[in-house]
């Protein structure tokens, strides 16, 4: 597909990304009625403090706003913004992730309130959007798992269609469009792979989308009751449904339950032999324990940090304290992000 550069030289900070670097794809709305090209002119001319990586317009143009290798954008940082649920919280970082925002109309402009339930996407928005995030999955080697709303980070009502799904596409729709994109010679354009990460078979040769493993608090009549998402890899499904909280399971495409909600555990002392990571993004969460659920105290900052301990969450993930929080043992990083390598071993 044809990507328009206007690229900003600021709303942005310096960091070189590889595409391992890069785990998220995050969409958004603009909440405002300008298109895409303005957009882009926009965060460029001046300093905004917010910006994104692509805008898709609404005759289905994309404009790409940041050099995404290079720099990363100012779109999911911040606080809760709301009540809702909000599994991908302080997991899902402007670091770690790409942003699409994607040009909204509105019914009645008398109102502009993120709350008002008459914004839609015209058809030509959501095609180019499913397209160029088929695209960046095929480039970065994101499953659709990781293809999340803003509204999924901190509850913040964006992209308020797909969160609303008042419109003729729901968020469930979205992803079945995207997954249908994957294999197109439009979705595969300068990526130079023809596999499409989180697009599997099954043995009857459906889709992968027929078989996912949804998180919800029931089932009924063949349908997972308040879902909250759909994964094709059980173990995010796992991870996902721990953060949404103590009423979410896990449930195959028949219905039955493969994963009940449990409680972080710390794991129980072993030998442990000391060692160091290097973190390489600014916006690495330091908890008070190991496992999402605990309270955020700062941030690593960039550089190298050595590890005096481990532990794994409810759902496996490892987690290491920093040598200065040893004594109170209230200072945990999540080891499984791809910006904390381990460097050596004392």
């Amino acid at each position: 597909m044809t990507i328009n550069k206007n690229l900003m030289s600021l709303n942005h900070t310096p960091l070189k990304r590889s595409k391992s670097d890069i785990q998220f794809i995050v969409i958004h709305y603009v909440g405002a009625l300008g298109d895409a090209k303005a957009n882009t002119d926009y965060y460029k001319s001046q300093y905004v403090g917010a910006s994104a990586d692509f805008w898709v317009g609404f005759n289905g143009d994309v404009w790409q706003g940041n050099d995404y290798h290079n720099y990363y954008s100012w779109a999911i940082g911040g606080g809760l913004q709301g009540s809702g649920p909000h599994p991908w919280y302080q997991i899902a970082l402007n670091s770690n992730s790409v942003s699409i925002e994607m040009c909204v109309r509105k019914r009645n402009t008398a109102t502009m309130n993120a709350t008002d339930k008459d914004w839609y996407f015209e058809d030509a928005t959501i095609e180019s959007s499913a397209k160029l995030t088929a695209q960046l999955m095929n480039e970065l080697n994101i499953n659709i798992d990781h293809v999340i709303r803003h509204y999924d980070v901190n509850a913040k009502i964006c992209p308020n269609p797909f969160v609303y799904n008042t419109g003729k596409i729901t968020w469930d729709g979205f992803l079945k469009k995207v997954l249908s994109y994957l294999n197109t010679s439009d979705a595969n354009a300068g990526s130079g792979n023809d596999s499409a990460p989180g697009l599997e078979n099954n043995h009857s040769g459906s889709s992968a989308y027929d078989n996912l493993y949804r998180v919800g608090t029931g089932w009924q009549n063949g349908r997972c009751v308040n879902q909250k998402g759909a994964f094709t890899i059980l173990d995010n499904a796992r991870s996902f449904a721990s953060a949404c909280g103590s009423s979410y399971n896990v449930y195959r495409s028949d219905g039955e339950i493969v994963h009940t909600y449990t409680e972080d555990k710390i794991s129980p002392p072993t030998s442990f032999k000391p060692y160091t990571v290097k973190i390489s993004a600014p916006d690495v969460y330091i908890r008070s324990g190991p496992g999402i659920s605990y309270h955020p105290t700062g941030f690593t900052g960039i550089g190298t940090f050595t590890i005096v301990d481990e532990a794994r969450d409810a759902s496996s993930q490892l987690w290491g304290l920093l040598k200065s929080y040893e004594k109170l043992k209230d200072g945990w990083v999540a080891l499984w992000l791809s910006c904390v390598n381990k460097t050596d071993i004392h």
